[in-house]
């Protein structure tokens, strides 16, 4: 009786084990920590090797980007205008949407107008990614302009320029500082960026969307992954059997053996010029849509004339900068735009400052 009472004992402890151990499997292990949000992120480099015949990059070791000077929070707030007319595109009312900063940078304020992407043929200024650069202080403006579909080159920049001219000329209704405007872009609209910061009144792209009397030059200019040179970016493609995508040949009105002298003007590379301003451009070397080379090409028609000039090359990314931590990208755009239109303006202090109330009409 005694043996059998330990042998059930004893079978009843394995039957235990046996399932103290299949619980344990059954039951989900924690995950492993994720790295906190506020963890350094990877250095990006500030130049990249000199532009060769497509193919692959190899990275250099390069400074990484540190905060000069101590920066804003990106906490503020700001009141919003929408859909303000600033000229006349043909027949077409153009738009623009204006982000006033609760806590302005300095005043009169530093301004940077944004110019979205889209192939050319669609996109919207709503919302904006301006206001990334207005809770750190800037005045932003967001624009819409003619897409290939309505217009196609140079629609786009005479409406880009108008919009120029439009914040220029309004600039003490604002409290626009019309000394310090910058423009920022991506893809299409870090193009045509680069179109305004490069093409000065000699080349015929003002168009008469309205404000004429007002210049469309721009003192910084920030181009994320925008094409710059259509006619060797053309023959790039040629050489290994490739054409350039339908949202190319739609904005330029056809090939560049239909149309070259179009595809010459629209190369913001054509215009670059001793007088052009201080320019960033940030690109991913993995990029399929537009490539690297296109930035490689600006940067270095801004190096042959001694110009101020930026390439940020963004290791591994795509183009759109997906599934990459931007950040550090958006750390580089407000130093580059603070060291050139924000450094030297006078602090915003005490002065005290009242919200412009939407307005009933900016026409020309």
């Amino acid at each position: 009786m005694k043996r059998h009472s330990i042998q059930q004992f004893l079978c009843l402890a394995a039957t235990v084990l046996v399932m103290a151990g299949f619980l344990a499997a059954c039951t989900p292990r924690a995950a492993p920590a994720l790295p906190s949000p506020s963890a350094p992120l990877p250095a990006l480099p500030k130049s990249v090797p000199p532009a060769t015949a497509p193919g692959p990059l190899v990275p250099a070791p390069q400074p990484s980007l540190t905060p000069q000077p101590q920066l804003p929070a990106r906490t503020g707030n700001f009141t919003l205008i929408r859909d303000v007319e600033y000229g006349k595109g043909g027949d077409i009312s153009l738009k623009l949407d204006i982000y006033i900063p609760e806590t302005p940078l300095a005043l009169p304020m530093p301004a940077v107008i944004f110019i979205h992407g889209g192939g050319w043929e669609g996109g919207d200024k709503y919302p904006g990614q301006i206001a990334s650069l207005v809770r750190r202080g800037f005045f932003g403006v967001s624009i819409n302009y003619r897409l290939s579909g309505v217009a196609p080159f140079p629609a786009a920049i005479e409406d880009c320029k108008c919009a120029v001219r439009w914040l220029r000329a309004n600039a003490g209704k604002y409290n626009v500082d019309p000394d310090r405007i910058g423009v920022w872009g991506g893809s299409a609209g870090g193009h045509l960026s680069l179109l305004v910061g490069t093409a000065d009144a000699s080349a015929g792209l003002e168009g008469s969307g309205g404000w004429a009397g007002y210049s469309s030059r721009v003192q910084a200019v920030c181009s994320f992954y925008g094409p710059s040179d259509f006619v060797s970016w053309y023959q790039d493609n040629a050489r290994f059997g490739r054409t350039l995508s339908s949202a190319e040949t739609k904005f330029l009105g056809g090939t560049m053996e239909q149309k070259p002298e179009i595809y010459r003007r629209a190369s913001p590379v054509t215009w670059v010029s001793a007088d052009d301003p201080p320019l960033l451009l940030v690109h991913g070397d993995q990029d399929t849509i537009v490539p690297f080379r296109q930035s490689l090409i600006m940067r270095d028609a801004y190096k042959a004339l001694g110009l101020d000039v930026t390439l940020i090359r963004v290791p591994g990314a795509g183009h759109g900068f997906i599934n990459w931590p931007t950040q550090q990208i958006e750390q580089a755009v407000y130093e580059f735009f603070f060291k050139h239109l924000g450094e030297k303006a006078e602090p915003a202090g005490a002065v005290g400052w009242q919200q412009i109330p939407t307005p009933a009409s900016d026409q020309p």
